[in-house]
Parts: C-alpha cells; sequence; structure tokens
C-alpha cells in the first residue's frame, strides 16, 4: 500500500530497498559521487563620455570558461542500481556596446548584443551494478552532445518625464539567434564506451535552427508625493528555443531532442511603493502573467533507459500573484 506520505521514485512506485517519508532528511546511497568544477571570466568594461546628449557610451566584453566533472548514485538506492557522470565543457564570449543619453525630458538608451557559446556535454550511465557484485556495471550508455549558440539583438528605451508627477517608460528588443547541434544518443551507445569531450562518439542526430523575437516594455509611473508612488507595466520575454544534448529516446521524432520552440512570457504588474516618513516602508503589487509554448522537462520511465527526458513545448499558463510587505 502507497501511503500519501511515500517517497516514490522515477517510475512512480517505492523504493524496494530503501523509502523514506517525502518530508523526512533521509536518504540511502551506495556511491557517495563527486563533483570538480572550475570557472573562469573575464569581463572588460568602457565607458566613454560624449557631448551628444550630454551621454555615455559603455561596450562592456565578456569571456567566461566552464569545466565541471562530476558522478552520482541517480536511484537513490543502497545498491547499485543507475550511477551516471557527466562532463560539461563550455566556452562563451559576450559583448554589448550601448549610449545612454538625456535629451530634453527624455532618458534614451540604445544598443546592440553579441553572444557566441560553445557546449560540449558529455554524459555516461552506469547500470545495474547489483547484477555483479558491485564490481562493475552490467550495462553502460555514454553520449551528449555538442551545441553552439550565435545571438545578436539590438534594443532601445526611453524614459519621459511629462512632468513632475509622471514618467512614461517604452522599450523594445529584437533578437535573433542560431542554434546548431550535434547529438549522441545515450541508447544507442549501450556497452560502446565513448566520451563527447573527447571526441570519441559518433552522432546520430545533427541539426540547426534560427529563431527571432521581438519584446519590450510599456509602462508609467505616478509620483504622488515624495514618499508614495504608484507605478504599472507590461513586459515581453522569450526562453529561446533549442535542443535536447541528453537524449536518450530511440523514437526522436515525437520524444528526440528537438528542436523546442521559444516560451513567450507577457507579464503585467500593478504596484505601490512608499515611505513612511522614517518609519519604514510599505508596498504592494499585483502581478498577471501569461506563458505560451511552456518549456518543460518531463521525465518517462523508459524499460531500456530507465528514464527518459524530453524537452517539449508542453502548455499554456495564466498565473496571478499578489504581494505585499512592510519594514
Amino acid at each position: 500500500m502507497n501511503l500519501p506520505g511515500d517517497l516514490f521514485n522515477g517510475s512512480g512506485v517505492p523504493g524496494f530497498w530503501a523509502n523514506f517519508e517525502r518530508d523526512s532528511f533521509d536518504f540511502a546511497i551506495d556511491e557517495p559521487g563527486m563533483l570538480d568544477m572550475e570557472v573562469d571570466t573575464v569581463t572588460v568594461q568602457l565607458d566613454w563620455d560624449v557631448a551628444f546628449g550630454n551621454g555615455t557610451i559603455t561596450n562592456i566584453f565578456g569571456w567566461r570558461d566552464y569545466f565541471h566533472d562530476s558522478y552520482g548514485d541517480i536511484d537513490a538506492q543502497p545498491v547499485w542500481l543507475f550511477h551516471s557522470g557527466s562532463i560539461n565543457a563550455q566556452e562563451q564570449y559576450s559583448n554589448e556596446l550601448r549610449y545612454n543619453g538625456m535629451f530634453g525630458n527624455a532618458n534614451v538608451t540604445v544598443g546592440v548584443y553579441w553572444f557566441d557559446n560553445e557546449i560540449n556535454y558529455s554524459e555516461y550511465r552506469d547500470l545495474l551494478g547489483i547484477a555483479t557484485g558491485n564490481v562493475a556495471p552490467a550495462l553502460t550508455q555514454h553520449g551528449g552532445g555538442i551545441l553552439k549558440v550565435e545571438s545578436l539583438a539590438g534594443f532601445g528605451s526611453v524614459d519621459y518625464a511629462l512632468n513632475d508627477r509622471w514618467t512614461l517608460n517604452a522599450g523594445i528588443r529584437y533578437t535573433s539567434e542560431d542554434k546548431d547541434a550535434q547529438i549522441a544518443t545515450l541508447t544507442r551507445n549501450v556497452n560502446s564506451p565513448c566520451i563527447i569531450y573527447l571526441g570519441e562518439c559518433t552522432f546520430d542526430f545533427v541539426d540547426g535552427n534560427s529563431w527571432s523575437a521581438w519584446s519590450g516594455k510599456l509602462g508609467a509611473t505616478w509620483f504622488i508625493n515624495d514618499d508614495h508612488r504608484m507605478y504599472a507595466h507590461w513586459s515581453r520575454g522569450q526562453r529561446s528555443g533549442g535542443y535536447n544534448l541528453r537524449n536518450t529516446a530511440i523514437d526522436t521524432v515525437n520524444f528526440g531532442p528537438g528542436p523546442f520552440d521559444e516560451e513567450t512570457v507577457d507579464s503585467y504588474e500593478i504596484g505601490y511603493k512608499s515611505e513612511l516618513g522614517g518609519r519604514g516602508r510599505l508596498n504592494a503589487a499585483v502581478f498577471y502573467t501569461t506563458i505560451d509554448d511552456m518549456q518543460r522537462e518531463v521525465n518517462q520511465a523508459d524499460p531500456f533507459a530507465g528514464v527518459v527526458q524530453v524537452i517539449k513545448n508542453t502548455a499554456d499558463a495564466d498565473i496571478w500573484l499578489d504581494s505585499e510587505s512592510t519594514e
């Protein structure tokens, strides 16, 4: 009998060797695991004051190199069923060039942004070591992929003071993005070890796609007096489309690595902020958010892979939220 508090595994049933209440801090593993991570970053910012609009030209360059090697007990049981490791190597570059200046009552910002990233992801699964007396896995799966991303965007915004009490806000951004994926499905490399990071795997899925999108913001702020103000705004943003490098599905049409499409979020907010004459603050807000083509990872039990992770555009959603705080 499964009690409401039982902690189920990925297949929706309680663990056979160990099972704990959902709100407990107890756990069971036979592999302590490891994580080795290294991150190197460089950021360079240059500011140039110009007479035009009494403004500033800013350039921000960024570089990031990331590497991690990890291993863990995925089955959370005191026996060797499902252990897995991953190697993730990434290198990314970015550059933003923007201008900000004042033109009468208008505070104007315009700019361009460029982003380039390469992800090299390797995953390996050591399965059913219990069958060998914990000497070695009885079954292995190896795979992962390489994802190359290049994004270019142009943007602009203006804050315009109508008078001492009212300010209008408007912003717009156009983004164009290209992604190229090379993926080795884990279930196609059974008991055939290979590491993507070392260039050893054969890719069975190669694809590329492009996305472009407009996003922006419209809003207004009413300064009731020096201590009280109200505001309202709408904004739109996107979560980029892409590919799933952790593909374990043989059916690449319905459950494969993609591509999945962009997720679009429209957010509406009405709020109030105040300073209570040195006695604290009172803030309140109401949020309404709509999400179209929501991206979610769906885990499905699979007799061959154990778990198939699929990233899909699963649904649309509406979210209401209110917030109040005092200090």
